[in-house]
């Protein structure tokens, strides 16, 4: 037997899974864990992690702006809700970031940590100026997901053993968590600014023929540099195009025809 095979076989299939998560997903995926564990053992106070706009503002603790993204739940009468969303988490995270839109990076992580950084922007404004919430965590966990279903509208996804199309997938989710009593405001700040990115990523460009989300070239310097997820220092050059990677954006012309409500089918008010 090869032994790279006799390898695969004998790699614990926990740390494979881990190794296989991209680098983004990896990082929030295992501060979201970490946090759950250190808040229940009482190791850490949950108080430092939630959002708390005075702090931030006043006291300059700038690292809220991330840790209240990055805890979804703790274990005991929350833990189940907090497996859940671990796992969704995981799941449509390591999707979306293994195919991001291409705004500029070649569609690579470079292109995903910019939507994770506006998508982070859009709740906070929310919290700031629209609802006060002390921890957004599973909020971007569903524009995650439901930026994921509306890219890939016609895979068929389940959801408790039932299968249906990825176009419906967050609302069926969404009306399990009211029948539950689960906090369905999250899903629907989740939604709104999923839909928000969608529109100005898809459906903007399409109608008026100019892209509104770049990747800074800096971002995927970055990347680059780091050596994670393929970015590239400048995709528009030529050397870049060697590699095949896309040009920055995707600049369309106007089609006229309306918007495009769903995933097909003929756009309102086309004949």
């Amino acid at each position: 037997m090869p032994s790279n095979i006799a390898q695969m076989g004998d790699e614990n299939p926990i740390k494979a899974w881990y190794n296989g998560l991209p680098p983004i997903t990896r990082i929030w995926w295992t501060l979201a864990f970490l946090f759950a564990n250190l808040v229940y053992f009482g190791t850490l106070d949950v108080t430092y992690l939630i959002w708390d706009q005075h702090a931030v503002f006043s006291k300059f603790q700038i690292w809220r702006f991330f840790t209240s993204f990055c805890f979804v739940g703790t274990w005991g009468q929350q833990g189940f809700g907090t497996l859940i969303s671990l796992y969704l988490l995981q799941q449509y995270g390591k999707s979306l970031e293994n195919n991001c839109p291409n705004t500029g990076g070649g569609g690579t992580v470079a292109d995903y940590l910019v939507l994770i950084l506006f998508c982070m922007l859009a709740h906070i404004i929310i919290t700031v100026f629209v609802a006060s919430r002390f921890v957004m965590g599973t909020s971007l966990m569903f524009t995650t997901l439901y930026i994921w279903c509306k890219m890939n509208f016609e895979v068929e996804v389940k959801l408790w053993g039932f299968p249906m199309k990825a176009a419906v997938f967050p609302f069926a989710l969404m009306g399990l968590h009211l029948a539950t009593g689960a906090d369905v405001w999250s899903d629907i700040y989740g939604l709104a600014v999923g839909h928000l990115y969608y529109f100005l990523q898809e459906i903007y460009p399409t109608m008026y023929g100019k892209d509104i989300i770049h990747t800074p070239n800096f971002v995927i310097t970055l990347c680059h540099r780091l050596k994670i997820g393929g970015g590239y220092v400048n995709p528009s050059a030529p050397a870049a195009a060697s590699r095949g990677v896309p040009p920055p954006g995707r600049v369309r012309p106007p089609t006229g025809g309306g918007y495009d409500w769903g995933g097909g089918g003929r756009s309102l008010g086309s004949t």
